[in-house]
């Protein structure tokens, strides 16, 4: 990924900055493909769309209504 592809995505700190989540919590949702980052394959470093941020958001208040995250993620897929 070249730096100008880079500019229109989010690295997992600054996705974590700017939602209030933890760089952990961002990549265990990676693991269980809740929210699926792309990867640069040079680096193996984790990068979010902006587009991502919405569903950063959806899942914070869908966890926070009781969802479990298998909800959330059938939810996310659907919409």
């Amino acid at each position: 990924m070249n730096q100008e592809q880079k500019k229109k995505y989010l690295s997992i700190k600054e996705m974590g900055q700017r939602r209030g989540v933890s760089s952990k919590t961002l990549r265990y949702y990676d693991e269980i493909q809740l929210i699926i980052p792309d990867i640069d394959e040079n680096n193996n470093y984790r990068y979010y769309t902006k587009d991502q941020i919405q569903d950063i958001i959806t899942t914070k208040k869908l966890k926070n209504a009781g969802l479990k995250l298998n909800e959330i993620r059938d939810y996310l897929q659907k919409n």
